[in-house]
Formats: C-alpha cells, sequence, structure tokens
C-alpha cells in the first residue's frame, strides 16, 4: 500500500536589478578596482511555511562565454576589460551558473508568507566585483563607460 506524504507549497521567488558601478578604473595602478552592493531575494509560498533553499545563478555577461573572466565593452570601439563577480569575497570563488563557469549562489530563507498575503521573506546577499590591476584600457575620445550585462536567475 502506498503512502503519500504531506503537500508541498508552491514557493515564488524573485530577484531585484542591482548596478555594480566600478568607478573610474586607473590602468597603471598595481591593485584591483573592488566594489560591492548588494541584491535582494523575494520569497512568499502557497500554502504552509518553512525553510527553503533558494539558488540564484549569474549568467556568462554579454561579452565573454565564460564567468571567468566575464568582460565588459567599450561601446565606442571593440575594446574589452575582464572582471569577476562572486558572493564571498573580492577575488573570491566565482559566481556563475554551475555549468559554464563558476558557481551558484545559495542560501536557505524561513519562507513562512504566503503570497496571497502580499508580504514575502526576503534576504539581501552581497555581490563583490573585480576587475584586476593593469589592464590595458582605451582612451578613445570621448571615453565611454564599459558596460556588461549579466542576468540572474532564481530557483526556490
Amino acid at each position: 500500500m502506498a503512502g503519500s506524504g504531506p503537500a508541498l507549497a508552491a514557493v515564488t521567488c524573485t530577484v531585484n536589478s542591482v548596478s555594480l558601478p566600478f568607478g573610474t578604473y586607473n590602468d597603471a595602478s598595481a591593485s584591483p578596482t573592488n566594489v560591492s552592493t548588494t541584491f535582494t531575494i523575494s520569497c512568499c509560498r502557497t500554502g504552509a511555511g518553512g525553510n527553503t533553499v533558494v539558488t540564484v545563478s549569474a549568467n556568462n555577461g554579454l561579452n565573454s562565454g565564460t564567468a571567468n573572466p566575464r568582460a565588459m565593452k567599450n561601446p565606442a570601439n571593440t575594446d574589452l576589460m575582464n572582471y569577476s563577480l562572486s558572493t564571498v569575497s573580492f577575488g573570491g570563488a566565482v559566481w556563475g551558473n554551475g555549468s559554464n563557469g563558476g558557481s551558484v549562489f545559495s542560501t536557505t530563507i524561513n519562507v513562512n508568507r504566503t503570497c496571497a498575503s502580499g508580504n514575502r521573506n526576503t534576504a539581501s546577499p552581497t555581490v563583490f566585483g573585480q576587475i584586476p590591476a593593469l589592464q590595458a584600457v582605451s582612451a578613445t575620445l570621448p571615453l565611454q563607460p564599459y558596460t556588461d550585462t549579466v542576468t540572474m536567475t532564481v530557483s526556490p
């Protein structure tokens, strides 16, 4: 005779859009450029609450085929500047998608709020960005910011 366990509640999670501005890069500096910011994971469920493991993966960005290194592009030309992302520390384990470079970020959130209530449980992890030192960059005028877009995917 087959038994059945308790019904599992569906968990819904989202992650907010974040910006990680590196500021002005000094290509003559022997020190890497480090910046950090936080992002917010928000979750709710359709039934009874409890601890839920949530993972957030980050793709390789628009300008690189790998998570290590990723690359920012100068829109005025084809120049690229390498950088890395980590959820551990500056220069720490590379944050990626687990299959094409880097590891996914994982955290446990006690999701005890229902989606119907309009309230969500949140976590606010830090993302660390680092540009390695001594990269030759374009000095073409007018100076343009190097950019990249990395897509985060959240899974409860």
